[in-house]
């Protein structure tokens, strides 16, 4: 005999709003907030000024956390990642990335040049930037907000006898999609073993998936 179910969703459950719908998207309120460490900034000028390359290509490092009033985000550079080289690719890719870095490519001019037309993302950036984004957005992984941010950076060089002045350009990519979420009644869930299994650690789906 073939399964039915409700006609209608309301039978499922209670809809009656508990308060306000929250919006969540990671600019919605705000544009992301980016601090970077005056340290890693003198050691990213040094690592530049010994490269053979008018531009020298790293990653920088930190932090990404949900702000306080839960309306922002804010990402804390704090550390260089040279990066390596590998035989048969023409760019460099992470040393060693820790669980919770926040990544940012990015590529330091040492010749003092500043336009104001410089493009951080190139069109191929955009391109690997959006991929990126949509595989994750359909995978069947946790979310987590640190991924659905995607940052490239350009620093700029300005050496006058014993000054130095920095010139920081960031791009970032994210959804655009605005999720509105409502707080109802809990629904209570009847605790049969398929719901068991689906609350551990190694449950079907990740198992099939």
């Amino acid at each position: 005999m073939p399964f039915s179910f409700p006609k209608t969703k309301l039978a499922l459950w209670d809809p009656t709003p508990l308060g306000d719908a929250t919006s969540m998207q990671l600019a919605y309120y705000r544009n992301p907030k980016l601090f970077v460490a005056e340290k890693t900034l003198r050691l990213v000028h040094r690592h530049a000024k010994q490269s053979e390359n008018k531009d020298f290509f790293c990653f920088l490092l930190g932090s990404f956390a949900v702000d306080d009033d839960e309306e922002g985000v804010t990402l804390t550079v704090d550390r260089l990642d040279p990066g390596r080289e590998v035989a048969g690719r023409s760019d460099k890719i992470p040393t060693a990335l820790l669980p919770g870095d926040f990544l940012i490519p990015c590529i330091i001019d040492t010749q003092g040049l500043v336009s104001r037309d410089t493009n951080v993302h190139t069109s191929e950036d955009f391109n690997v930037a959006f991929k990126m984004l949509y595989h994750y957005c359909c995978s069947k992984e946790t979310i987590d907000s640190s991924r659905l941010l995607v940052m490239r950076g350009r620093i700029n060089c300005i050496e006058n006898l014993d000054h130095l002045t920095l010139e920081l350009q960031w791009a970032a990519v994210t959804v655009g999609i605005t999720f509105e979420a409502t707080p109802i009644n809990a629904i209570p869930i009847i605790p049969t073993a398929l719901a068991r299994n689906l609350s551990s650690p190694l449950n079907i789906a990740q198992v099939q998936g």
